[in-house]
């Protein structure tokens, strides 16, 4: 929902399945993702998608520095944990 009224402030519209599946399928093609189909009874199928190259050499062309980006995602874990800690405390 929130997603939506982004795309409607932005006047883009959200990419198609079909479009999304084909750039997928691209990757696959070029051998920069894997994919496999996985059935998972009652839950349905779905389908599992990983990246084949290293995380970093994707972030550094995109600009991004992925050195930082790991101490972030640091942080951030570290402050999960703290709530979690504090939440115990708190029943206990």
């Amino acid at each position: 929902m929130k997603l939506q009224r982004s795309l409607v402030k932005a006047k883009e519209t959200a990419p198609y399945y079909q479009r999304v599946a084909g750039v997928l399928k691209e990757m696959e093609v070029k051998n920069l993702v894997g994919v496999r189909d996985v059935s998972r009874g009652r839950g349905g199928r779905s389908n599992e998608i990983w990246l084949k190259i290293p995380a970093h050499a994707v972030l550094e062309n995109a600009g991004i520095d992925w050195r930082r980006a790991k101490k972030l995602h640091e942080v951030k874990m570290e402050i999960q944990d703290l709530k979690r800690q504090l939440e115990k405390r708190r029943r206990g």
